[in-house]
């Protein structure tokens, strides 16, 4: 609909007034006056081929009237969608005001650059609160109206809009979904943009930005001292390592009072978490973007989940998100070593200086910023009997314990050790009995390959034998398939194989015959 001329009505009730206001990759915006409501409005139609798939089409529909009860002074009032000849309109309020990113807007003053980012975190609030992530902030869609600073749109719910280099947080821009720390580095570049003027990160090509974004912290930050430090951790490269909406507020609040105080915000000791503080992250296979594999496990097995996943491919590493037992103990130790050289001052001196150390090496944010894995995780893999063992050292310690202190109650202790043996004697015959299982069904997957090169099948039959057993013995390895699924499958497509390569080729009198089977003429020559 880029030929609408004026006085042109969409669903019944907007009256185009003018040439368009804006046009990017959702959609073309126009002035319009709504006949209903007597007030004026912006009408995006919305290009076609983003609403193509029925879920999308589907998850506008739901946002968009979520969208309509939303109110609030920092963000455009969506009035809600129609349907106008096949096509979708986004009926929205229309703002007089230019956008941050106008010709001759900024730069700005720190004080104005700050009460727009208060405004803009109030609005952002505000959506995360009603479960929308804008996922596009920006200084275009930033409008200085008469009440103060809006922001555009609502976020993801239309589908489409593409990576802008230097402008879209990087773990977007590498594929992943738009979360809240996205949102938090859109504020960053939106607030640079109204401080200078400029793009925090610019180069020659795409390419070059994106490079820029994904590797180093920003350099040279503009502005006041505090304001100069937010700025680089609003736009830091890892998701985890920016604030919080909350503590983004408290600091511009802050900075509103003292643009030059170095403002800190981490907490200087990571929290303390027992049982498992290790997170599991990397590249997501499939989408190439950062995200969390797993969370909450303890040093050993994550550190064997990373070596596993690592020999197959994956680019990961484990991250602890908090302080654990050993932690702990260390930072009792420095405390009574600082005690030793300075009595009693030297206590929580030592162990302060510890705990800031090992807690400058944490991660908390990690499971808060990254989205999970889409890709299946491997299942877990451990030796065999080692649980058994681990269990086993335990009993018999507490049986030692006992006997000199009751001798009767070790009899316990020795019970479960003597059904532990008895349970460890089980399991290994029948890990025996999997271990042979296994082995056959492998052979059964090696059988279908050695047979489809050796007999001459069609190439589409071979094609499509080998593809099944290809996904078939992918599910089984990762889990996802049971044994005897996976064993009797194979074997199916082994009689398959066999099957293709005994049947006979056509003979021309063969075909001949067939057709005249079915009552049609068949030229003799």
């Amino acid at each position: 609909m880029s030929d609408l001329a004026r006085g042109a009505l969409l669903a019944g009730r907007f009256v185009i007034e003018g040439e368009p206001l804006a046009e990017g990759g959702t959609g073309t915006v126009w002035p319009a006056w709504d006949e209903v409501a007597s007030r004026p409005v912006a009408v995006k139609v919305l290009h076609g081929h983003l609403l193509r798939d029925p879920v999308a089409l589907g998850r506008l529909q739901a946002e968009a009237g979520a969208a309509c009860r939303l109110q609030h002074p920092n963000l455009l009032v969506v009035h809600g969608l129609w349907s106008h000849e096949g096509r979708w309109l986004l009926a929205e309020e229309r703002l007089d005001g230019p956008a941050l990113s106008a010709a001759g807007v900024a730069p700005l003053s720190t004080g104005s650059t700050v009460a727009i980012g208060l405004q803009l975190l109030q609005a952002l609030l505000a959506l995360h609160d009603a479960g929308f992530v804008h996922g596009d902030l920006r200084p275009g869609h930033v409008v200085l109206a008469d009440r103060g600073a809006v922001l555009l749109g609502f976020g993801q719910v239309v589908a489409g809009s593409s990576a802008r280099p230097g402008q879209t947080a990087p773990e977007v821009a590498q594929g992943g979904p738009p979360r809240t720390p996205a949102d938090l580095y859109g504020l960053g570049v939106t607030l640079h943009y109204a401080l200078t003027g400029r793009l925090p990160f610019e180069g020659n090509s795409p390419w070059q930005v994106l490079g820029q974004q994904r590797s180093r912290r920003l350099e040279h930050p503009p502005g006041p001292c505090g304001l100069a430090t937010f700025l680089v951790d609003l736009l830091h490269p890892d998701a985890d390592r920016r604030p919080s909406l909350q503590v983004a507020r408290h600091v511009l609040r802050r900075l509103q009072e003292e643009p030059d105080r170095p403002v800190h915000w981490r907490a200087p000791v990571a929290p303390v978490r027992f049982g498992g503080a290790w997170a599991v992250h990397g590249t997501d296979p499939e989408t190439g973007a950062p995200a969390l594999v797993t969370a909450g496990m303890p040093r050993g097995r994550a550190r064997r989940l990373v070596a596993r996943l690592r020999a197959q491919g994956w680019d990961v590493r484990a991250d602890p998100e908090g302080l654990t037992g050993p932690g702990l103990l260390a930072i009792v130790a420095g405390a009574a070593v600082a005690g030793t050289v300075v009595p009693v001052v030297g206590l929580p001196v030592g162990a302060w200086l510890v705990a800031r150390g090992l807690s400058a090496r944490t991660r908390p944010a990690l499971s808060a910023a990254l989205p999970p894995v889409r890709a299946p995780v491997p299942p877990r893999v451990l030796p065999a009997g080692r649980e058994h063992a681990l269990g086993a050292g335990i009993l018999l310690l507490a049986a030692a314990g006992l006997l000199a202190i009751k001798p009767a109650l070790a009899l316990i202790p020795g019970v479960l050790f003597a059904w532990l043996v008895v349970a460890t004697w089980r399991q290994r015959r029948r890990d025996a009995a999997a271990d042979v299982l296994r082995s056959r069904i492998a052979g059964a997957f090696a059988e279908v390959r050695h047979g489809l090169e050796a007999r001459d099948l069609p190439l589409d039959d071979g094609l499509a034998i080998l593809g099944e057993a290809e996904v078939l013995e992918a599910g089984w390895r990762a889990g996802r398939v049971p044994a005897d699924v996976a064993l009797s499958g194979a074997e199916a497509l082994v009689e398959r194989a066999a099957a293709g390569a005994l049947r006979p080729e056509p003979s021309v009198e063969g075909v001949r015959e067939a057709l005249r089977r079915t009552r049609l003429d068949v030229p003799t020559s």
